[in-house]
């Protein structure tokens, strides 16, 4: 990529060190947030005409002790979150990453062993216990257990197929930390197939298109223009093309 492409970029692209930033403060908001069971995020489904908006998650409701060994169904779900869908274990040794020690990763195990109490104990709903899953997996990436996460998302992908949030997570642990493009690109695909109206979607695969993969292809041009067959009343769509093939000449 020449210089002009990427000063061209920056203009309407967060760079990768952002990324990084709002890693470390989510991180550190974990510690200043001390009665939630979650970092209340939004949701990654939400359909908004902000094509470069975050993808975000909602925390659970339920704080129960444990009181059982396994994950009691829930009044419309029945056996669905149980053992037989392969349900991740809830005894798994946190692996922390090198940079989690001491009271931080003391504070972050004990989020973990919170949400996973929620779990065993049973919540009221399904969205309770999506949440639950969701929001233990946020965790498993505070502690930098990446193949944790991916475990509960991959579940919940197996669980919920035509649900988008673990979709959407799972591109976003591959394209963030664990440089997995072609995974990355892969469940961010799947997720627009079962939702098209997720514009910070497209800005996602736009962004890891023009910037870090496929970038010498036609890939980047291609999800503008399928965003803006989606959102035609949309002009960021159009107006990022316009400046994306200004900056490839």
């Amino acid at each position: 990529m020449d210089e002009s492409k990427t000063e061209n970029m920056q203009q309407y692209l967060r760079p990768a060190a952002f990324i990084g930033a709002v890693v470390i403060l989510l991180g550190a908001a974990l510690y200043l947030y001390p009665t939630g069971m979650g970092m209340k995020r939004g949701s990654t489904n939400a359909t908004t005409t902000n094509p470069f908006a975050s993808s975000t998650i909602k925390s659970a409701s339920s704080t129960k002790p444990a009181s059982s060994a396994s994950i009691k169904p829930t009044a419309t779900s029945g056996n669905v979150w149980g053992p037989g869908s392969s349900m991740p274990s809830l005894k798994r040794p946190v692996k922390f990453g090198s940079m989690v020690v001491g009271e931080a990763q003391a504070k972050v195990n004990e989020k973990i062993e919170l949400q996973r109490a929620v779990l065993i104990n049973g919540v009221d709903t399904d969205d309770q216990v999506k949440n639950a899953w969701l929001n233990l997996a946020l965790f498993y990436t505070y502690a930098r257990d990446f193949g944790a996460a991916i475990e509960v998302w991959e579940y919940l992908v197996r669980v919920l197929p035509r649900d988008v949030d673990a979709y959407n997570y799972l591109g976003n642990a591959y394209r963030n930390d664990l440089q997995d493009f072609p995974s990355a690109e892969k469940y961010y695909l799947d997720s627009l197939d079962i939702n098209p109206n997720q514009p910070g979607i497209y800005s996602e695969l736009f962004y890891m298109y023009s910037l870090q993969y496929k970038t010498d292809t036609a890939s980047a041009e291609n999800i503008l223009n399928r965003a803006i067959k989606q959102f035609p009343n949309d002009p960021s769509f159009p107006d990022a093309l316009a400046k994306y093939k200004a900056g490839t000449k």
